[in-house]
């Protein structure tokens, strides 16, 4: 009969807690994170795509951005409502997201599998929390918002007197 000492057990436990993250469908270790929104002044808008390396602190390196789609809200706005976009932005009105807008993905880099995630602050703020990584705890973060139902059901949701 062969088997596994506890010390080689150990060294394959070991070897295995190492990595930040295992992909369960292609064992890939490396996650990146898609944010898209949409910027909006008058009737023009602008829908940007970033893209970036979630590292294994749980930031972001973000190295790719652009603009997926622009133009007006209706294809027949009056001239008054034009945005000089390349003028002066002091001359007329502001840049604002539309936060509606915003969609957060984290997906495994080779196999581009949706994994899901927490934030370590409240209303989508601080670091992101896959929760297939080795150090995922779901009491210590507050779902993205599409995942809410489902962390409810699994009773993930973060107690309410743990909130700051």
């Amino acid at each position: 009969m062969v088997g596994v000492s506890g010390m080689e057990n150990r060294q394959v436990m070991n070897k295995d807690k190492k990595y930040f993250f295992t992909c369960e469908e292609c064992g890939s270790h490396e996650l990146y994170v898609e944010y898209s929104y949409t910027i909006r002044c008058g009737t023009y808008y602008e829908t940007y795509s970033e893209v970036g390396e979630l590292d294994h602190a749980h930031h972001i390196e973000w190295y790719d951005k652009g603009i997926v789609e622009s133009g007006h809200d209706n294809d027949y706005a009056d001239d008054e409502d034009d945005v000089d976009v390349e003028g002066d932005e002091s001359d007329g009105p502001e840049w604002v997201i539309d936060e509606e807008s915003e969609e957060w993905y984290v997906r495994c880099c080779c196999c581009d599998r949706e994994i899901e995630f927490g934030w370590s602050r409240p209303n989508r703020g601080g670091r992101i929390w896959p929760a297939e990584c080795a150090d995922f705890k779901p009491w210590r973060c507050f779902s993205e918002p599409r995942y809410y139902q489902e962390w409810k059901r699994r009773n993930w949701l973060r107690p309410p007197s743990t909130e700051y």
